[in-house]
């Protein structure tokens, strides 16, 4: 009987902090939506092109192996995949998509000549993030945060990109 009660007063424990924990995590989740919503950038939204983005992406995929990277036409394509975010909800697919396009543009657009660069590969996983998976969008509220960090950080890094083109 003393070990019924003793688990009993276990369960009602772990009970509580299971409560606590997960109300402390909606709080954390929501004051992370709340930070990456105040961040966003100003681009004009444009509506997802689902062919286009394909043909995208495997421009982007030659473009991995091509030692003499266009330069502006990976700040194109970054653009056209910044509006197509803009212009998705941050739970779509279409969202997803567009956000690791955009990173793999510009991770193109920093790399070097060289075919081993770190860029190059992070750029092909980034294109297959975006075309592979399940339709339907990221996986919940902490995939859309995700994407919406990373659409963020990917126009820090294009401002910077651009910054260092212009200084002589």
């Amino acid at each position: 009987m003393r070990q019924v009660l003793s688990l009993a007063g276990l369960l009602v424990v772990l009970l509580i902090v299971m409560v606590v924990y997960s109300r402390q995590t909606r709080q954390n989740v929501d004051a992370v939506k709340t930070v990456s919503l105040a961040l966003r950038e100003e681009v004009v939204g444009r509506p997802f092109d689902e062919a286009a983005a394909g043909r995208l992406a495997e421009r982007l995929r030659q473009l991995c192996d091509v030692a003499d990277l266009p330069v502006e036409e990976l700040r194109e394509a970054s653009a056209t995949a910044a509006a197509w975010a803009a212009g998705s909800a941050a739970d779509s697919r279409a969202f997803h998509t567009a956000v690791k396009l955009r990173a793999a543009a510009v991770e193109l657009a920093g790399a070097s000549s060289a075919s081993d660069d770190p860029r190059r590969r992070r750029a092909r996983a980034l294109v297959d993030q975006a075309m592979g998976g399940s339709p339907g969008g990221p996986n919940g509220d902490i995939g859309r945060i995700r994407d919406q960090i990373q659409n963020l950080q990917t126009g820090r890094q294009e401002q910077l990109q651009d910054a260092e083109r212009q200084t002589p």
